[in-house]
C-alpha cells in the first residue's frame, strides 16, 4: 500500500524542481486536473500504470514517489 503523505510530499517536491504545474502534470498524463490535485491533498494515489508515466515524466523512480527508496535516481 501506498501511503499518501509520503506520495504526496514527494510528488509536490518533485514537480517544484521540475518548474511544472499539477495542470502540466495533468495534461501531461491525459488527467483531469482534479485527479493531480487528489494527489496533492492526500486523497489518492495514482494508479500502477500512472505512477510509471509519473515517474518517467519526473525522472525518477516508482520506489521513491511510493516511499520504498530515499534515493530519487533511477535504476538503468
Amino acid at each position: 500500500m501506498i501511503d499518501k503523505g509520503i506520495f504526496s510530499t514527494r510528488f509536490k517536491l518533485l514537480i517544484d524542481n521540475a518548474n511544472l504545474k499539477k495542470t502540466d502534470v495533468a495534461r501531461a498524463l491525459s488527467l483531469t486536473k482534479q485527479s493531480v490535485d487528489a494527489w496533492d491533498k492526500q486523497k489518492a494515489v495514482p494508479s500502477a500504470d500512472k505512477l510509471a508515466e509519473l515517474a518517467d515524466l519526473l525522472n525518477t523512480s516508482i520506489d521513491y514517489l511510493t516511499g520504498r527508496s530515499e534515493s530519487q535516481e533511477r535504476l538503468p
